[in-house]
């Protein structure tokens, strides 16, 4: 495949990553039902894992991602992934890099500000979040998008919505495992999940729009989780695309980056030529 087409696709993974919907995310092996040490249970799950939202507030990974689009495996291209969660809103940064270290696109969401610098393209591509796409995509929609990269990122806070309640896992297709708990939760938008019942690790989210669903667990824990596993590895599969994106996340720290740090500054990026997201998704059809 030429290199300029590997660049759309790599592109393309970027924009998916933070924009696409209807997402349908299929797991690797299952996580480990490791139980969770007896420090971390209160004798109510529900309350243990919101507390587990709660201690999450910032994660720095390095993750591999591989796109596999009509069959047609790509390269393997390692990223740098910084995300964290504060008063401001969610701030979240992808880097991506092919052979020899090259940056092949970097992504910055910030608030609602969403800015993708392509470097073959000398130039940013931006996208206000509040503002609707010309596929159809509101600006309502983007927003809830945006949003919800939080609960992506940190599945336990999707339990963190007041109207929260069990539900039988008889009535979730989509829960499979044997030892997990099934909740339902009436937030913006209804919310599906199931959790380990032992390591309270999360097995799937789903919404009225997408599905996420985790799998394995990091093979270094002690870094800044006590009380639980983080997931290593997620299968996107994207039917409209004919497109699979493969990611394993390889080593991360949490809670060790705040919204101030340079990672998320826009000032680089501004810097560059600036172009609207629009013109770089109609390029793509």
């Amino acid at each position: 495949m030429k290199r300029a087409a590997v660049i759309r696709l790599m592109v393309l993974a970027a924009l998916l990553m933070f924009l696409c919907q209807g997402c349908f995310l299929f797991p690797s092996p299952s996580p480990v039902g490791t139980e969770v040490p007896s420090s971390c249970r209160s004798g109510d799950a529900l309350r243990d894992i919101r507390s587990i939202a709660h201690s999450i507030t910032g994660l720095d990974a390095l993750a591999r991602i591989q796109i596999t689009i009509r069959g047609r495996k790509q390269p393997w291209v390692r990223c740098a992934l910084k995300w964290s969660h504060g008063p401001s809103g969610e701030r979240m940064r992808v880097t991506g890099s092919g052979p020899f270290g090259i940056t092949v696109f970097d992504a910055l969401l910030r608030d609602n500000l969403f800015l993708l610098y392509v470097p073959s393209h000398e130039a940013v591509y931006f996208a206000d979040m509040r503002q609707g796409m010309h596929n159809g995509t509101t600006g309502e929609e983007m927003s809830r998008m945006a949003s919800r990269v939080r609960m992506v990122l940190n599945p336990w806070s999707a339990l963190e919505v007041p109207d929260t309640s069990e539900m039988s896992c008889a009535e979730f297709p989509n829960a499979v495992h044997a030892d997990q708990l099934c909740y339902i939760s009436e937030g913006d938008g209804m919310i599906r999940s199931a959790f380990s019942s032992l390591s309270l690790s999360p097995y799937v989210l789903e919404t009225e729009r997408s599905m996420v669903q985790y799998a394995g667990r990091l093979e270094q824990q002690g870094r800044g989780l006590p009380c639980v596993m983080y997931p290593s590895s997620i299968t996107v599969r994207l039917q409209d695309y004919a497109l699979k994106l493969d990611i394993r996340v390889k080593e991360a720290t949490f809670n060790t980056i705040s919204p101030q740090q340079p990672a998320f500054d826009t000032l680089p990026f501004m810097s560059m030529r600036l172009l609207p997201l629009n013109m770089l998704v109609q390029g793509m059809r």
